[in-house]
């Protein structure tokens, strides 16, 4: 039962365990979404195995209790418990622990190349040049991400039934771990004092918010919007610094933002609907956040503008 939990979850392996058999004990606890899961494992006894390779997907693990130590052709990696770590991508891994409880965040590749993308890093494969944080704050950001969507997102019925949310929330884990773990994506990304032209905007920039503006309901990516303005991603990020001093994905947010701000206007305020669930419609999925973000905009709390 354990091997089919963890194969179906992860990879396939071979594997020998070793210890005390009375003391084997297994749990497989966790949720998932379309591009992404969270889960948490425990499981007694030790055990030693040699897994496949996992090319579709990444997996950020962080050991809770036990002891544990990955290697990869000459990659060793004995993480320290609470500290996140990668497991190292496109080679097979050898594990050995011994009563381990860990948390494992699973990503599509797909997901976390779309969000270097939107990040503005250069075109070409994404590759991981390291496997544990670069700094304790980041790794202590990484956890903070990670549990805001296992417990907020993935742990709230209301909000993960909308595809947006979840969406969201994977673009949430990609960036994380990007910006945690070393990777050429990051390290290729220009520099943010760029300079702008307050000039009229081009019409790729006007191409890019007339195909945001049509298609804020829908999950989009950062190469859609390239490919709908008719120029690479990295021209389309340069192009928005210059005449709007943002992002393009800052302003789907924004858009987004102003679609909440409607249908808030437009609830029923005896009705049913909550400010969660309308946030969650338009992708955000961090209350307190979006709470901020739409006083900052209208001047009042979503709250107030829901009860009218």
């Amino acid at each position: 039962m354990a091997d089919t939990w963890l194969r179906a979850a992860y990879v396939d392996y071979r594997r020998r365990l070793y210890g005390d058999r009375a003391a084997f004990g297994f749990a497989f606890t966790g949720a998932s979404a379309p591009t992404f899961s969270i889960a948490t494992t425990r499981h007694g006894m030790g055990l030693e195995c040699e897994t496949e390779v996992l090319d579709d997907a990444v997996v950020v693990s962080t050991v809770l209790e036990g002891r544990t130590e990955v290697s990869a052709d000459r990659t060793v990696i004995t993480p320290t418990a609470g500290v996140p770590f990668l497991m190292p991508p496109g080679r097979p891994w050898r594990i050995q622990w011994e009563h381990l409880t860990g948390e494992a965040v699973r990503i599509d590749r797909v997901v976390l190349e779309r969000a270097a993308a939107a990040l503005g890093a250069d075109d070409g494969p994404l590759c991981f040049t390291g496997s544990t944080p670069s700094s304790p704050d980041r790794a202590t950001y990484l956890r903070a991400t990670v549990a805001h969507v296992r417990d907020e997102v993935l742990g709230n019925a209301e909000i993960a039934a909308h595809p947006l949310a979840l969406a969201e929330a994977a673009r949430s884990l990609a960036v994380a771990t990007l910006m945690t773990i070393p990777n050429s994506a990051v390290a290729s990304l220009p520099d943010a004092a760029a300079p702008r032209r307050p000039h009229v905007e081009p019409a790729v920039v006007r191409r890019a918010v007339e195909f945001m503006d049509a298609n804020a309901h829908r999950e989009v990516d950062i190469c859609q919007v390239a490919d709908a303005a008719r120029i690479s991603v990295r021209g389309l990020q340069s192009a928005f610094r210059r005449h709007r001093d943002q992002t393009p994905l800052e302003y789907l947010r924004h858009v987004r933002l102003d679609q909440a701000h409607r249908d808030l206007l437009a609830a029923d305020p005896a009705g049913s609907q909550t400010v969660a669930a309308i946030a969650a419609r338009w992708g955000f999925t961090h209350p307190g956040r979006f709470s901020v973000d739409y006083r900052r905009a209208y001047g009042h709390s979503p709250r107030y503008t829901l009860k009218g």
